[in-house]
């Protein structure tokens, strides 16, 4: 090989390089743009976040990010319809993913963290873990396992028993009506 070819090799694969670099950056500031427009849309319209049927991937996520923006929930009917939109294991995934990144040092602040995302004290209180004192009964909810799930997705937490998680949860939602009097 000539010096001249080399330094012709040396002078394309830095053109490939920048290329690649450019195209990559590109990529990138569309999907950021994408998100940002999709997150100005949850501002502006105060739409109903579960009228979205779309089932695509990219609808999954769509919807996901509708959903986020209008937790924590705030009635009865919006839990019905967030339940009614669990059965889709895409989104739930999705979700299971979301609410796992709420990780905290133990597994009671984990807790009291994804509760405190997914659900005001308004709502809560008028739930108990097991139904008790003509409570609706909050352990038959599919966001009951929705968050068992996030928890056990968590590195730390793996392998926790049934019992660290149901303790705490059971406290916060015990203590929901309390904290809305200390208001």
């Amino acid at each position: 090989m000539t010096n001249a070819t080399t330094t012709d090799n040396s002078a394309l694969d830095i053109l490939n390089k920048i290329n690649r670099t450019t195209l990559k950056t590109w990529y990138e500031i569309k999907t950021i743009t994408e998100r940002i427009e999709n997150i100005e849309k949850c501002m502006t319209n105060k739409t109903n976040i579960f009228e979205i049927r779309e089932t695509t991937l990219q609808g999954i996520d769509h919807v996901l990010q509708h959903i986020l923006c209008n937790l924590p929930l705030k009635t009865e009917e919006d839990l019905t319809i967030f339940e009614e939109k669990l059965l889709d294991m895409q989104l739930k995934k999705k979700m299971v993913e979301e609410l796992s990144r709420l990780a905290r040092n133990n597994i009671g602040g984990t807790v009291r963290t994804i509760l405190r995302f997914l659900f005001t004290d308004e709502l809560l209180k008028e739930f108990s873990y097991k139904g008790q004192k003509k409570k609706k009964v909050f352990s038959v909810l599919a966001t009951c396992s929705l968050i068992f799930e996030s928890i056990n997705k968590i590195g730390k937490f793996k392998n926790c028993n049934t019992i660290d998680v149901e303790t705490p949860l059971k406290i916060f939602i015990a203590g929901a009506k309390f904290r809305l009097n200390q208001l």
